[in-house]
């Protein structure tokens, strides 16, 4: 969906729609449409606010123990859209590389053209919002690396092997300071 920067009245308006389809990038699958809503103003002199927000249930597979879960998105954004002019005289005043920010524009998008694609921006944002550490439960046990086994279903028979560790040397270290 492309909105146009020039159709923004000052008042703002209003967009909500379904996102029924991810890209590979997201990671994740949708168990039903996720609903998006965005509200934009006009700011003047090519610039618009833009709150919205994203709702809907996803499915993430856990980092530990590769088990697929419910992950429910309940995500709100704020974002700044500027249309990006190339002033050739500052250009020429800064050394290539060199790019001055405050702290506000860390939430700025900066568009070539006067138009916002809406499912783009979504995506961004959706991609934003999921959990960099996917896991199904906040003390999930992981697979087992020697068998493969998920700990969270049945207890791993395999022994741990502390000889083959860099720091087994240490294991007894502490006890025999301790008789010392």
């Amino acid at each position: 969906m492309l909105v146009y920067f020039d159709e923004i009245p000052p008042s703002g308006r209003d967009f909500a729609w379904s996102i029924s389809t991810l890209e590979a990038d997201a990671d994740c699958t949708l168990d039903a449409s996720l609903e998006a809503r965005c509200h934009i103003e006009s700011t003047g002199q090519g610039k618009l606010a833009i709150e919205g927000e994203l709702r809907g249930v996803l499915t993430l597979t856990c980092d530990r123990c590769l088990v697929s879960y419910p992950f429910q998105l309940d995500s709100s954004f704020e974002v700044k859209a500027v249309v990006h002019s190339v002033d050739t005289d500052l250009q020429e005043l800064q050394p290539p590389g060199v790019v001055e920010s405050d702290l506000e524009d860390l939430d700025t998008v900066e568009y070539e053209t006067p138009c916002i694609h809406l499912d783009e921006l979504m995506r961004q944002q959706l991609l934003l919002a999921l959990p960099q550490k996917r896991l199904c439960t906040n003390d999930c046990a992981g697979l087992c690396p020697r068998c493969g086994a998920n700990r969270n279903e049945e207890p791993c028979e395999c022994r741990q092997d502390a000889g083959r560790s860099p720091f087994a040397a240490l294991a007894g270290w502490k006890a025999k300071k301790d008789k010392d």
